[in-house]
């Protein structure tokens, strides 16, 4: 599962979820299903298997995230993890040079207690 932020407030979320987002969390911490769970996952050529994308609505150059939007995303995890107990989580720097998520997702998910077995190595 990769994380992204959005870069930009009120991005079109047709174009987001034809780009192969399947969800966003919004500046209230609302989850907005952009793509079903079901529906054939967007592929990145750095992974031999299909990928998960949420972003958070935010900004590039500076972590804005609220805490409403850093507990939805830890449920979201959480959800992940429990369906899907073989999952790899990552931010999106971590497989493309870019300033996405502008925060350190390997030191957020240690802090909300992600074994090591979920955490993408590079």
């Amino acid at each position: 599962m990769v994380i992204h932020n959005t870069g930009c407030e009120g991005l079109d979320r047709d174009i987001l979820a034809s780009k192969g987002f399947h969800s966003i969390i919004e500046r209230d911490g609302s989850l907005t299903i952009l793509e079903a769970e079901t529906e054939t996952p967007y592929t990145l050529d750095t992974f031999s298997g299909p990928s998960r994308h949420i972003l958070y609505e935010g900004s590039c150059e500076e972590n804005d995230m609220s805490y409403k939007q850093y507990d939805a995303l830890e449920v979201y995890v959480n959800y992940m993890i429990l369906r899907y107990p073989k999952i790899k989580i990552l931010g999106h720097y971590k497989i493309d040079w870019t300033e996405c998520p502008s925060f350190d997702v390997d030191l957020w998910l240690d802090e909300i207690g992600v074994s090591n077995k979920n955490m993408y190595c590079s």
